[in-house]
């Protein structure tokens, strides 16, 4: 499976893409990918996606989204989404045994321009500008425009402004 949060919030199964419902059910699979295969307590999740003053149908609402991702991600998604210690988690990364790796393999395209990112600084420091320049710029492509574009609530605005200013840094990384 592959999913997407640098630009609208996107979910692959193989090649076909997944109806990722909602902005607020949106919103709810970018907060669990951006935690990074760790688990969200359902209390931060309502507190991320509705704020100080929650509607009291939030967590029926929370419980409802989680299954309709679930529901979408299908059989061969099965273990991405899971319910764990009073919250729920997507484990991102390949599959295998430890927490990252205990279902199928999970792509997230903030890994990829991440990796990339870290393998062009290491080229600067190696005295390799040219290569180091290709790689910021294959990370900033990994982008398709604003960072969890359309996405409610105030965890999606943390993450997007600061998933912005990242970007922001890459593209002065690139001209220097």
């Amino acid at each position: 499976m592959r999913f997407a949060v640098l630009g609208p919030v996107l979910a692959w199964r193989g090649r076909e893409a997944l109806d990722t419902g909602s902005p607020q059910q949106r919103a709810l699979l970018a907060a669990l990918l951006l935690r990074g295969g760790h688990t969200a307590t359902v209390g931060e999740l309502v507190d991320g996606l509705w704020g100080s003053a929650p509607p009291a149908t939030a967590l029926n609402a929370l419980r409802t989204y989680a299954f309709r991702l679930r529901r979408s991600f299908g059989a061969e998604g099965a273990g991405v989404l899971v319910s764990d210690s009073g919250g729920y988690a997507i484990r991102t990364g390949p599959a295998g045994p430890g927490p990252a790796g205990s279902g199928p393999a999970v792509e997230l395209d903030l890994d990829r321009a991440r990796a990339l990112a870290e393998e062009g600084q290491r080229a600067r420091r190696s005295g390799n500008p040219a290569r180091a320049r290709e790689l910021v710029a294959e990370a900033l492509a990994v982008w398709r425009g604003e960072t969890l574009a359309g996405l409610p609530g105030p965890y999606a605005e943390t993450q997007r402004t600061r998933l912005e200013e990242w970007r922001l840094s890459l593209t002065e990384t690139r001209l220097e």
